[in-house]
């Protein structure tokens, strides 16, 4: 039911693009439902740009463990 409230929002803020005016500083910023398609465009960008920093943060399953655990031996 959420759900369907959100899209049902989505929709009727983007329809209302069409009728109210707006206030531009950019030309670019004229283009019919402007700001959904940069918001959609940027949400995709950060989760690729996301993924890729994953592959060089993240550490192994066991990278805090305590050596003990492993039978190694801990300087304390």
């Amino acid at each position: 039911m959420i759900l369907r409230v959100f899209y049902v929002l989505c929709a009727v803020l983007v329809a209302a693009d069409f009728v109210i005016h707006r206030h531009v500083y950019h030309p670019w910023e004229n283009l019919p439902a402007f700001y959904a398609i940069f918001g959609f465009v940027a949400c995709v960008v950060l989760v690729l740009i996301a993924t890729q920093m994953r592959k060089v943060l993240m550490r192994d399953e066991d990278y805090y463990d305590d050596d003990r655990d492993h039978g190694g031996a801990r300087d304390d």
